[in-house]
C-alpha cells in the first residue's frame, strides 16, 4: 500500500483489511447457525420410531468450549405417530437441554390443548435421552423450541438433532424446511 498524500484521508481500499478479516473470522467462530433447506419425512416403512440423524441440523463445536444454543423444529405428523427428538454431541461433552412443544396426549381438541416441557440435565452420552412431543394432524403444523448448553471436553464434534416418530405410524412425520439450529460460543 502506498502512503497517502500528507493531509489526505486514507480510503478503505488503501487500508489493510487484516483487522476486518480477523473480526469476521472471530465472529464466524463464535456464532454458528444452520437453517434446514428441505423437508424431511419418516414413517414406519423407513426408520419409523428409531432415532435418525437429521440431514441438515447440526453444528460443528470446538473442543474445550462452552455453547448456549437453540433449535426450532417445525413439523407435522399423525397424532398416533407424534415425534420424538434427541441430540448427539461430541465425545466427553456434557449437554443440558429442555424443549417446549405439544404434549403427546394432544389430539387437537380444545380440552387437550396443553404444552409439554421437560428438561434433561447432565447428558454425557451420545445420543442423549429422547423426548416425545405431540403431532396435531398431518395437516396442522407443530413447533418445538429447544434451548440448551453444551460444554465440550478434549474432543471437537457435532451437536446434531436426531428425530423419529414417537410410535411407528404409516403417516409421514415431517420436519420442515425453515427449522433451524444456532449456537453462541461463550467460553
Amino acid at each position: 500500500m502506498t502512503s497517502p498524500v500528507s493531509g489526505a484521508v486514507a480510503r478503505p481500499s488503501q487500508v489493510d483489511n487484516t483487522i476486518e478479516t480477523q473480526v469476521a473470522a472471530a465472529l464466524a467462530a463464535r456464532f454458528l447457525a444452520v437453517v434446514k433447506s428441505a423437508n424431511e419425512s419418516v414413517n414406519n416403512a423407513g426408520t419409523g420410531s428409531t432415532l435418525q440423524d437429521d440431514d441438515e441440523l447440526l453444528l460443528a463445536l470446538e473442543a474445550n468450549s462452552t455453547y448456549i444454543w437453540e433449535c426450532a423444529i417445525y413439523y407435522e405428523g399423525a397424532t398416533a405417530g407424534d415425534i420424538k427428538i434427541a441430540f448427539t454431541q461430541p465425545t466427553s461433552a456434557v449437554t443440558n437441554w429442555g424443549g417446549l412443544g405439544a404434549a403427546t396426549a394432544f389430539d387437537g381438541t380444545a380440552a387437550a390443548r396443553e404444552a409439554e416441557y421437560v428438561a434433561f440435565t447432565n447428558q454425557s452420552s451420545s445420543p442423549t435421552s429422547s423426548l416425545g412431543y405431540g403431532a396435531l394432524t398431518s395437516s396442522v403444523d407443530g413447533m418445538i423450541l429447544v434451548k440448551g448448553t453444551t460444554i465440550t471436553g478434549a474432543n471437537a464434534g457435532n451437536l446434531r438433532l436426531q428425530w423419529a416418530q414417537n410410535a411407528a405410524n404409516a403417516t409421514n412425520t415431517t420436519v420442515f424446511a425453515g427449522s433451524y439450529m444456532r449456537a453462541e460460543k461463550v467460553a
